[in-house]
């Protein structure tokens, strides 16, 4: 049996209590398993306040399976660098008006993960060792940071107490639980901790939280009023019975599902059994009143992925938690259902597990990703040093493509050659630029293209201080490894190789598909009044960006008029097509393999 710990009623499980403990026979209960879906291994988080990460991890671990079949052990510790640094980020930009700690939610995950990708356990320090522990050990490295993060905000201040805090903050992190690597091996393969991210099968886009109280309405979104959720991100209210009815098919459908919840009142750390005491009756306005007055709160997260029922009947959960081979389960708590309506802040679930139709109708938007387009408007320019940006597509709308437009017409040029290993192309809407590649220099005019393979060192500048540049951005980030050279792909490209100056041609390639850089296809189509293209539901991404005229574009069954400078896109998987509506209709074809 492994050192476990009592817990406090707060989501920081830094400070714990050590003590071995043991079921007598008179307090153990016999339970029979009804349904036991496949997850990974039990960790430990030790001392850290790292649940909510060791949870939500365990949660995908146990998606990947299911998706793939293939088992991952993914690293806590690049999530906790990440997210401490957006936390500290968040704190300083608030003024100190929110809260660094080291609690979180399933939230914080998946937005590292969207953000800057994952990588495996064996590619960052193990847990604790830099701490001189063998397990995350964060009683020296939290103070030290949180010390350092609130010294950055004086009151009254006009600014931060110091500017280069952000390296400071980074330091101190990276020395505790170590730098995440821009590059690592792991199973013979070369990857980026977004293409690994990209290559393990889960699409980050599917994951929903739902919650129940009775201070917001139900069918609606709202942001849970709790410590640890600095990330604002909503989760859509139903009524406590809905949401086990939700959690209870995902499971029989072989989802697991990720909790947060209160374990600080009746979670028996002895017998490892959560229940309520007898005559305690779980209702929706006695959850209100208990999260009201502080005897619900929200303080951990773990996995269920089971169920089971005592020698009674009564029906229990299976739970993974994070605490090690703990108790006489080694790991898993048997958790009643009325413990579970009584103490869940929120579950997170992928959307394809909640059921629709009889009691469940008007979930059925939550399974269904929404088609995504955008028209240019001035009023969502976001300025810079530069000039401005403008985001079509961000990273959080799309699995790998990100497309935007710059204008630079404060600077002669947004920065210095620079590299990076993610692809980009370049479009030239207005001006004429200068773009430099390894070592040499192309003059685009406008609607020339160029694009600047991964690892190229790049940059790109105005022709004339009197002439503004406004250029549209394509990148991809690519999945799967990067040892996968195609034949084509050359380990230093020449200008010549990567610029492709504008055409009246009715159809021509930007970036063909013989030239593809980690399946990024950019084709220039015009299409006569009435004529329709259509794309088949399949693995590929697909965007339509429109450069002149007006088209109705149809998005998983879904039409919308789109007019020059929007842009339509379609995940992979869903269907779509463009007819032209005005006589002169140019748009571009975005793909990705």
């Amino acid at each position: 049996m492994t050192n476990t710990r009592t817990i406090k009623s707060v989501l920081t499980i830094a400070t714990v209590v050590l003590f071995a403990v043991t079921a007598t026979a008179q307090d153990a209960k016999t339970f029979r398993t009804v349904k036991e879906i496949p997850i990974t291994s039990v960790k430990n988080q030790y001392r850290s306040g790292t649940c909510w990460d060791f949870g939500t991890l365990g949660f995908l671990e146990s998606e990947i399976l299911r998706k793939t079949g293939k088992t991952y052990d993914l690293c806590e510790m690049f999530v906790v660098n990440k997210d401490y640094m957006d936390n500290a980020t968040h704190y300083v930009r608030m003024h100190g008006y929110s809260q660094i700690s080291e609690g979180g939610s399933c939230d914080d995950v998946l937005e590292v993960i969207k953000t800057y990708g994952i990588c495996p356990e064996e590619a960052m320090p193990a847990p604790g060792t830099l701490a001189g522990d063998t397990l995350a050990n964060f009683t020296v490295f939290f103070p030290e940071l949180e010390a350092l993060v609130k010294s950055i905000v004086v009151a009254d201040a006009k600014e931060p107490a110091f500017p280069d805090w952000k390296n400071q903050v980074q330091a101190v992190i990276d020395k505790y639980v170590g730098a995440c690597p821009r590059y690592f091996e792991y199973e013979g393969k070369r990857y980026t901790p977004k293409n690994f991210a990209a290559s393990l099968g889960l699409d980050f886009d599917e994951y929903v939280s739902l919650t129940s109280y009775t201070h917001h309405p139900f069918r609606e979104w709202f942001v849970i009023e709790a410590p640890y959720k600095w990330r604002l991100k909503p989760s859509y209210n139903i009524p406590i019975e809905q949401l086990l009815d939700v959690l209870d098919s995902a499971l029989d459908a072989g989802y697991t599902v990720a909790w947060g919840g209160d374990v600080s009142g009746d979670f028996n750390r002895t017998t490892a059994i959560a229940d309520l005491p007898d005559g305690v009756v779980p209702t929706q306005q006695l959850r209100q009143q208990q999260w009201d007055d502080w005897r619900f709160t929200y303080d951990h997260v773990m996995l269920i992925y089971g169920k089971a029922v005592d020698e009674a009947g009564k029906p229990y959960y299976l739970v993974k938690n994070s605490w090690g081979d703990y108790g006489p389960y080694h790991g898993t708590w048997y958790m009643s259902r009325d413990y579970m309506a009584l103490n869940t802040t929120y579950i997170f679930l992928n959307r394809n597990a909640i059921p629709t139709g009889g009691d469940n109708y008007g979930l059925e938007f939550l399974k269904k990703k929404e088609p995504y387009y955008k028209v240019f408007s001035k009023y969502d320019e976001i300025p810079n040093g530069n000039g401005w940006s403008y985001w079509y597509i961000p990273t959080e709308v799309a699995d790998t493509l990100n497309i935007k437009v710059s204008q630079l017409n404060k600077v002669m040029a947004s920065h210095d050659p620079h590299q990076h290993d993610h692809h980009e192309y370049f479009l030239m809407l207005e001006g004429d630029g200068i773009l430099y590649m390894n070592g040499e220099e192309t003059v685009l005019h406008k609607g020339d293209g160029f694009m600047c393979p991964g690892e190229s060192s790049h940059a790109l500048r105005r022709s004339s201080a009197d002439q503004p540049i406004t250029y549209m951005m394509f990148t991809l980030e690519t999945p799967g490894g990067l040892h996968e050279t195609p034949p084509y792909y050359k380990a230093d490209y020449k200008a010549a190789d990567c610029y492709v100056p504008f055409s009246n041609k009715k159809s021509f390639w930007y970036l063909s598909p013989k030239q593809t850089l980690g399946g990024l296809n950019i084709r220039s189509v015009s299409l006569k009044k009435g004529r329709t293209n259509t794309a088949p539901a399949d693995g590929r991404q697909l965007a339509y960006v429109i450069l002149e005229g007006e088209a109705d574009v149809v998005i998983d069954g879904t039409a919308v008029r789109l007019p020059a400078t929007a842009v339509g896109y379609i995940p992979a998987g869903q269907s779509g097509s463009i007819t032209a509506v005005s006589d002169n209709l140019r748009y571009l074809e975005v793909r990705t393999h």
